[in-house]
């Protein structure tokens, strides 16, 4: 009984008008259709799924005490759902007025 509650409490939780705790807030709509079809079944849930998206994230330049954070915030510079030409982003990725040192920096990989 303990999974039917956590089930139904999850399920109530994704369909409110709230926003969920995803950085987008809500389920991708592409995905409803098999999220559904995963919930009605009596032994599964789902409460997320990404149906496929392109995402480029802003994160603020590290400081001493940015370090101590896990979260260091930033910004959504791009999100799409659907299939994007990667020239279509290297505006965004490498503007014009960006210096040699800032197009470096946009390329390093964290770790």
């Amino acid at each position: 009984m303990e999974f039917q509650k956590r089930k139904s409490a999850a399920l109530a939780a994704m369909n409110s008008p709230a926003p969920d705790k995803s950085p987008k807030g809500t389920v991708d709509a592409p995905i409803i259709p098999l999220l559904t079809a995963i919930n009605s079944h009596p032994s599964y849930f789902t409460t997320s799924s990404c149906s496929g998206r392109i995402t480029i994230l802003s994160q603020p330049t590290a400081s001493p005490s940015a370090s101590k954070k896990k979260a260091r915030g930033g910004s959504w510079l791009f999100v799409s759902h659907d299939p994007v030409k990667p020239s279509s982003l290297s505006t965004l990725l490498f503007p014009p007025s960006a210096t040699p040192a800032q197009r470096d920096s946009m390329m390093k990989s964290p770790g």
